[in-house]
């Protein structure tokens, strides 16, 4: 039986903070890349599972939110995976460039949709199984 979601944190390159919503017998890692300002993609953890490996099935339906702490980014991944073949989940998501300001509309009525930055946020599976349960398992 699949486990519930389970909450963690954690920063991009730029610090921003995020919050994600994961299966655990599912999720490995979230990773951001985005283009730094000499055209270079960098690429970061957000939040890796703390635990090493499974502790029961993994889900036949995925469900993984990420959201960031200043509200710009906040989406939900919804997937259903009976054989269990899915290994990583892309998004590429608009963000504003300048963050600072929640819902800005400049004074002609543009949202700045031009001045978007689009960051990519991969959501990445490979929880190894539990281990074997027995002598010299070390299940547990």
């Amino acid at each position: 039986m699949a486990r519930d979601n389970q909450t963690g944190k954690g920063r991009d390159q730029k610090g921003f903070e995020y919050e994600v919503s994961y299966q655990p017998d599912w999720f490995k890692a979230l990773r951001v890349t985005r283009k730094d300002s000499g055209g270079q993609e960098s690429t970061a953890t957000i939040f890796g599972n703390p635990e090493p490996h499974a502790k029961g099935k993994k889900p036949k339906k995925v469900k993984t939110r990420v959201k960031s702490a200043d509200g710009h980014v906040d989406f939900t991944i919804d997937v259903d995976d009976p054989d269990e073949k899915v290994k990583s989940i892309m998004v590429a998501y608009a963000v504003p460039a300048d963050r600072s300001v929640l819902g800005a509309v400049s004074a002609n009525g543009d949202d700045g949709d031009d001045d978007d930055e689009v960051v990519t946020y991969t959501v990445e599976e490979d929880q190894p199984p539990p281990p074997p349960e027995g002598p010299g398992g070390g299940g547990g």
